[in-house]
């Protein structure tokens, strides 16, 4: 399963289980960025990702399979 995470700017960027490529630090992209600009960033990285995946995810649903929407794929499980 692929999956990321966005980790708040109080917390450390360097702790161990926060230092792989799976997360993102708000620090690494404005680490003066509000609780609401988080919340906006989060949504609209999540809406540019339907927005580019939605009629293949709709058509596969269409024909009773499985989707696996993931960050830089879409996996049909039949």
């Amino acid at each position: 399963m692929e999956y990321s995470f966005l980790v708040d700017v109080n917390l450390p960027k360097y702790f161990q289980f926060f230092n792989t490529d799976k997360f993102f630090h708000v620090v690494d992209i404005d680490h003066s960025m509000t609780d609401s600009k988080i919340w906006q960033y989060a949504l609209n990285e999540l809406h540019n990702y339907f927005s580019s995946n939605w009629e293949k995810i709709i058509s596969q649903l269409l024909k009773g399979n499985l989707i696996h929407a993931k960050r830089n794929s879409v996996e049909i499980i039949l």
